[in-house]
């Protein structure tokens, strides 16, 4: 009985120093795209401009941001400008908006404040851990496929390039309706 015991004992200590001192053979945790950490990372003042390939840019900038709890969901104030080739200011029909991200999502052009206008909601078709090369460095990034429901059938797919980094919405590229807009981020690393 003793021998048996002590063969026990044996066997325990032998597999907590495996648990302790061994390699782990745990998958490694999954690659999980953190879409609340865009927008929802997003301070006050912070500022992305897009380059249109027609010339024109549009730029966001973040305003006030209640991040939710008790007084209600949470909801960004967003600064929205349109400009000419030329840097000319363009009219915008919702030059400022509240985005509501359990309404709007996460992206922009989103925000229902003007239906008939430039603004959608976006149904998300898939998301992609991607590599991608961008102002001389080699980005791991996410690949975001989304269809637009406004826009015709042949023409309603939209394409984002995702960096946790880029500011206000994370995204640094997209593609929609037949245009390109790049950001004016440039990555630290």
């Amino acid at each position: 009985m003793r021998v048996l015991i002590l063969f026990e004992s044996l066997v325990v200590l032998a597999l907590s120093a495996f648990v302790l001192f061994g390699k782990s053979s745990a998958a490694p945790p999954p690659d999980v795209f953190p879409v609340a950490n865009f927008l929802f990372d997003a301070l006050p003042g912070e500022k992305v401009t897009y380059r249109v390939d027609d010339g024109r840019t549009i730029a966001y900038t973040v305003g006030t941001v209640d991040r939710g709890g008790p007084t209600g969901p949470p909801r960004l104030q967003i600064d929205r400008a349109w400009a000419d080739a030329l840097g000319n200011p363009l009219r915008d029909e919702v030059p400022t908006y509240t985005h509501l991200p359990y309404r709007h999502s996460f992206f922009p052009l989103m925000a229902q404040e003007s239906p008939g206008a430039f603004d959608r909601v976006w149904v998300l078709k898939r998301v992609q851990r991607k590599t991608y090369p961008w102002k001389g460095k080699t980005l791991r990034c996410w690949r975001v496929e989304c269809i637009d429901p406004a826009l015709p059938p042949d023409r309603d797919a939209v394409l984002l390039w995702m960096h946790e980094d880029c500011p206000v919405f994370g995204i640094f590229r997209w593609e929609r309706g037949g245009h390109t807009y790049e950001a004016d981020w440039t990555p630290a690393k």
